[in-house]
């Protein structure tokens, strides 16, 4: 299991751990000062709400409770915002209670999605405005839910003479996947080369390349497509499945289940026109 990195302001040491809902809480956030978190998520998965919880403290040997009141905000790292519910300056002020008890928390929200990533992370961070060293930081990491799938894609292959793909050229497209991935039968690349109906065509495996699959068309006469060929998403459309289709399956290598299909396709892409008319 990934444990959540420790970000640590000054020198106080590290508290007790505390139990929490049902990530793991730990005391890896800590400000110089008066001000600690006394729960930080272990790791937590898409669609995950956690809490925060910091408590004040007279670590600085000031002689007294100070208030917390101050400003949340999240920061992205391998993450980004659609991975996380997203703060920029919520003010939060302890209320009478939370006074009394020295203690305020407030939780959090990442976000589901369907698409395979890898581990990600990002960074909640609190800032108290009764004294610029009260700042507080907490490294969240995301553990994907999705299992193995298609992280990205590109075209390796260029038309031979810089302007268009013509016939007997080969269009290769390289699927990179979050993890280790073997072809089990025959699966296809659905490719679009031209527009409307009649316009899907069948990249076909090409082999491997470590995490990496490739997949080739061969330009055939007639393929026109002046606005480059695309890519749409992976998934279940309108109830229909589209984009890596065929008899077998791609299977992930540590363990033996079926990659996720959704995946995020490609634009028109200006640079790989097709002109299989001459």
């Amino acid at each position: 299991m990934l444990l959540v990195a420790i970000a640590i302001f000054g020198l106080l040491p590290f508290v007790s751990d505390v139990g929490s809902n049902r990530n793991t809480a730990h005391a890896d956030m800590s400000v110089s000062y008066s001000v600690i978190a006394e729960s930080c998520p272990d790791e937590v998965e898409e669609g995950d709400d956690f809490r925060i919880v910091l408590t004040s403290d007279d670590s600085g040997g000031h002689g007294d409770i100070r208030p917390i009141d101050g400003y949340w905000y999240t920061l992205a790292r391998s993450a980004d915002e659609s991975d996380y519910e997203y703060l920029h300056g919520k003010h939060q002020k302890a209320n009478e209670y939370q006074r009394r008890t020295s203690r305020m928390g407030r939780d959090f929200h990442t976000l589901e999605d369907n698409y395979s990533e890898k581990t990600e992370r990002f960074v909640v961070y609190f800032n108290n405005k009764s004294d610029g060293g009260m700042d507080a930081e907490c490294l969240v990491t995301i553990i994907d839910d999705d299992g193995a799938g298609v992280m990205s894609m590109v075209i390796l292959s260029w038309p031979a003479d810089g302007e268009a793909y013509r016939v007997g050229e080969d269009i290769v497209f390289k699927l990179t996947f979050n993890e280790e991935v073997y072809m089990d039968g025959y699966v296809s690349l659905s490719i679009q080369v031209g527009d409307g109906p009649g316009s899907w065509r069948p990249a076909v495996f090409n082999g491997y390349d470590t995490d990496a699959l490739l997949f080739r068309y061969g330009v055939r006469a007639g393929n026109l497509d002046l606005d480059g060929v695309s890519v749409n998403d992976g998934g279940f459309i309108g109830g229909l499945h589209q984009g890596l289709l065929g008899a077998g399956a791609i299977r992930a290598l540590n363990g033996d289940f079926e990659a996720n299909g959704w995946y995020r396709g490609m634009d028109d892409h200006p640079g790989h026109k097709v002109d299989g008319t001459r």
